[in-house]
């Protein structure tokens, strides 16, 4: 959804009021301004529908993964979790990068061969 940014502050606020937990709140005010319509329409006309697609991928990716070490860093989960967490999502995503740059260095040869 689309809200101006100085409509944010209070419609945080009011999620606070009603109890939502601040760790999925962080990542709710980290991905709101980039993830309206608005944002990714125009995102997508300056530099194209798959990189706008992916940069929404990333953001959605990261704003989550931020709100949940926040969270469970508020709720006291011990720094020793919160970083195997960090560790194993860096490791899931340095496959992730690595499986990804093999497969286009496999493309990159395979038009050249023609």
């Amino acid at each position: 959804m689309y809200f101006p940014t100085l409509v944010e502050v209070p419609i945080a606020n009011m999620f606070l009021s009603l109890g939502m937990h601040r760790g999925p709140l962080l990542a709710y005010l980290m991905a709101d301004p980039e993830l309206s319509l608005q944002s990714i329409l125009l995102i997508s006309a300056i530099i194209g529908r798959t990189k706008a697609w992916t940069f929404v991928g990333w953001v959605a990716l990261f704003s989550t993964i931020a709100g949940l070490v926040y969270g469970a860093w508020i709720d006291g989960a011990s720094l020793l979790l919160i970083a195997s967490y960090l560790a194993g999502f860096l490791a899931v995503l340095a496959l992730g990068l690595h499986l990804t740059s093999r497969r286009a260095a496999g493309h990159t040869q395979v038009a050249a061969g023609d």
